[in-house]
């Protein structure tokens, strides 16, 4: 049959060949000693630990699997791949493989817990991986002609997310975590692979001009305002207008959809405008240079904050009545508000770096929380309420242990401010979207085990 790779072993006794099968050779006796089976498809590449203890395979069937060589037996199969694996190789201390595939997407797999990091490369479909001595160090070719270096500090936990616009509005995860659907400014929604950033499906929405939009939570549906002030509620799967809306005025800012949907509001010069999404019935919110609106998960109350304010305002749906948190406020106004997924706290950032941490049911400050070198300008819980990320205008991202109120983890990456910031339903992966340097935005999606 068809060979693809060969490799002999450290201590030069053995030599395994991989193909339709994988054989493997005494070099000593010059004879064919056995074959492991287990791959369903061709094997494309085959290498020993530095060791010599196992060897690893991998190949069409998108599994990397791995042998010990004192028994032949089968110790581990990995998946993580959506296409023919090309290349793979042992970091120098055995305990991390890398592997390339024919989408250009690079795995790196922790050999004893099977934990993986992705890095999309951008390169196209990849030939062949290496890992410098040291570990630091991974050099990939690619079927552009091209060979590039991967600071493995510095890239292993990113995956960039492609975006066509230079305006990113809304992004949300689908609920089964396996897609994440990104809206711009002008109406048009991309839909992406969660798992490697790649573009999956793309729609517009453009009955008249737009010019602001906003995602359900879920991904399902897109509420678009028009330059007349025409709020329209889209099913992002049909692809059919649910309802349509007025505002009572036509400069609508900023849009926002509450947590299941039952809630659309708009941000408007002298306030927020309401709409009960079962009926549409309106309500009107009255709060001069309302700016930022954040819905408590179970939708019955929303948070604000207005120009220079800060210390937010807490307002029940049921009667419109609004609460002022108590204590300390920011020295600098608020730039981002998030309710944890219980409703039970609530977290704003300010321009001067810091975030701080409220207690929604007795409307008082708990515990400030430090870091970010300039201002904090998106925040987002994860869905276990444990850990929080900030994103600041320095570019950086940082993830924070609510139990011990400790920094758990600092995600570098884009070259501006990140403005945009989103966890998975299931908390294994963060979205992050913000400003380019030089112009245009950028967005990556972490894996947030990688992070902690």
């Amino acid at each position: 049959g068809t060979l693809q790779s060969l490799t002999i072993s450290p201590d030069a006794a053995t030599l395994a060949v991989a193909g339709e099968r994988t054989v493997i050779w005494s070099l000593a006796e010059r004879r064919e000693q056995c074959r492991v089976a287990g791959h369903t498809a061709q094997v494309n590449c085959v290498v020993f630990s530095h060791d010599g203890r196992t060897l690893a395979t991998a190949g069409k069937d998108d599994t990397l699997r791995l042998w010990r060589t004192h028994t032949w037996q089968l110790e581990a199969t990995f998946e993580g791949h959506r296409a023919d694996i090309e290349s793979l190789t042992f970091a120098p201390d055995d305990r991390t493989l890398a592997s390339v595939d024919a989408h250009g997407l690079i795995n790196l797999w922790d050999r004893s817990s099977g934990a993986l990091d992705m890095i999309a490369s951008g390169q196209g479909r990849l030939w062949c991986v290496a890992l410098s001595p040291d570990g630091r160090t991974m050099a990939t070719t690619s079927k552009d002609a091209t060979v590039k270096l991967w600071d493995l500090v510095r890239d292993r936990a990113r995956i960039p997310v492609k975006v066509p616009t230079s305006s990113v509005q809304s992004f949300a995860f689908a609920r089964n975590g396996k897609t994440l659907t990104v809206a711009d400014n002008g109406g048009r929604v991309w839909t992406f692979d969660a798992i490697d950033g790649r573009l999956v499906a793309a729609q517009r929405f453009d009955d008249e001009r737009i010019v602001c939009a906003a995602l359900s939570d879920d991904a399902n549906s897109l509420v678009t305002a028009g330059e007349t002030g025409v709020v329209a509620h889209w099913d992002l799967v049909s692809g059919r207008r649910i309802r349509e809306l007025t505002a009572p005025e036509s400069n609508v800012l900023h849009l926002f959809v509450s947590s299941g949907g039952a809630w659309i509001a708009a941000s408007l010069g002298r306030g927020v405008f309401l709409w009960d999404h079962s009926n549409g019935s309106p309500k009107r919110l009255e709060g001069a240079g309302i700016d930022r609106i954040e819905f408590s998960p179970r939708g019955d109350s929303l948070t604000t904050c207005q120009f220079g304010f800060t210390r937010p305002t807490l307002w029940n749906l049921a009667d419109g009545i609004a609460r002022g948190m108590e204590g300390a406020g920011h020295r600098t106004p608020i730039a981002a508000l998030a309710f944890s997924a219980d409703g039970g706290t609530l977290a704003t950032g300010a321009d001067e770096g810091s975030v701080i941490l409220w207690n929604v049911q007795s409307l008082r400050r708990l515990v400030p929380l430090y870091g970010h070198t300039s201002g904090v300008c998106s925040l987002a819980f994860s869905p276990d309420g444990r850990t929080l990320a900030s994103g600041g205008l320095d570019g950086l991202v940082r993830l924070w242990d609510l139990d011990s109120q400790m920094d758990l983890a600092t995600l570098e990456g884009h070259s501006g401010p990140v403005r945009q910031i989103c966890f998975s339903k299931d908390g294994m992966t963060l979205a992050t979207s913000g400003e380019a340097k030089g112009g245009g935005s950028e967005m990556f999606l972490w894996p947030t085990t990688s992070g902690r």
